[in-house]
């Protein structure tokens, strides 16, 4: 299992808000924006300053990502 909090977002496209309940856990873990994920229906993959936006198309690549930081 990877640390970090994820994220599923049914939608095609991608909106800021995605991140509050990320923002909000990492305030009270310590977790790391870089080991925080937003999974969603589009096909754009995105790293922000709250975590990384992942499209559903390269969810596969997560664990990949964050073994290659670690």
């Amino acid at each position: 299992m990877i640390p970090g909090y994820a994220v599923l977002c049914f939608e095609s496209s991608w909106n800021r808000d995605f991140f509050l309940n990320i923002e909000k856990w990492n305030g009270y873990s310590g977790n790391l924006p870089e080991d925080s994920y937003v999974v969603y229906g589009g096909d754009e993959s995105v790293k922000t300053t709250s975590g990384l936006l992942h499209s559903w198309n390269s969810i596969d690549t997560i664990g990949q990502d964050w073994r290659n930081r670690h």
